[in-house]
């Protein structure tokens, strides 16, 4: 009459002593046993298991082994010293050195620190965090400055730090995406490839400089991204420079969303984005 623990819960969530009909009708049809059988069954598994002896040996490996599962699940809350040291570990895991503490890396750094740790208030106050589109804790982040001065290599830094944590994301550079897409040789696989790039909080960087995909025709595939993504309200992030031609100019840098990828997602960028201006010129050789 032995039965396992799945089929004691099951049985157990019975009132034997307070079965109406319909509840008698629905336990005959699920156990095909009666009444007076399952009670017989529930109380011998309880009997077992209530004098069951378990050795020293094994009772202290079970401890263990449910304090460490207990131990990943919690995820530590996240303070100003531990983001500060897992984006350094994480900086130069990527990049083969420290990261450079200039003026202004730091003054790019801050309100990213800020709006990770979920500190809005000192978020808004950073002066590099652009009025154009009103600070919000439920918009991502649109990172845009000058060639080669950092934005991708503290991106990054920040996707390997926050790797184990509730605010992780993913990243890929949009050429990396393009290539991604036209590698898709049927309906199936550009579903796979949508869903990927449409679901859950994403990294993009170098938005703006990718070219044209082709795929049985040619799109512009991040014009895509962007409105499916807004349509599916997830959280995005994107890094992108300024106009080649007009450095510096945060305006200008924004226009060329829209003569790339149209009004629409000119439109959205300000209920999508915080938009964080990266100051400083390029650390490239």
């Amino acid at each position: 009459m032995a039965i396992g623990r799945r089929k004691y819960e099951a049985l157990k969530a019975f009132d034997f002593d307070n079965m109406d009909e319909q509840m008698l009708e629905t336990f005959n049809a699920q156990f095909k046993i009666t009444v007076g059988k399952a009670m017989a069954m529930v109380k011998e598994y309880e009997e077992h298991y209530k004098n069951a002896v378990i050795s020293p040996k094994a009772a202290e490996y079970l401890k263990t082994v449910r304090a460490e599962a207990k131990k990943k699940k919690e995820i530590p809350k996240l303070t100003k010293e531990i983001l500060w040291k897992k984006f350094n570990d994480a900086f130069y895991e990527n990049e083969g050195v420290k990261f450079n503490s200039t003026t202004d890396s730091l003054s790019n750094l801050k309100p990213l620190m800020y709006y990770f740790l979920g500190d809005f208030e000192n978020f808004k106050k950073c002066h590099n965090v652009s009025k154009l589109s009103v600070p919000s804790k439920d918009k991502g982040l649109l990172i845009i400055g000058t060639y080669g001065n950092g934005k991708t290599s503290i991106f990054k830094a920040f996707e390997k730090a926050l790797r184990r944590t509730n605010i992780r994301f993913k990243g890929y550079s949009t050429n990396e995406a393009v290539i991604m897409f036209e590698a898709c040789k049927s309906s199936p696989e550009k579903e796979q490839f949508y869903n990927l790039m449409n679901r859950g909080t994403r990294y993009f960087d170098d938005v703006k400089t990718e070219r044209q995909a082709s795929n049985y025709g040619k799109t512009e595939l991040f014009k895509d991204i962007i409105e499916s993504r807004y349509s599916n309200m997830e959280r995005t992030y994107i890094t992108c420079n300024f106009d080649r031609d007009y450095p510096d100019d945060l305006d200008k840098g924004l226009d060329e969303f829209m003569t790339k990828y149209g009004n629409r997602v000119y439109d959205r960028l300000f209920e999508m984005f915080n938009i964080v201006v990266f100051n400083g010129k390029s650390f490239r050789r």
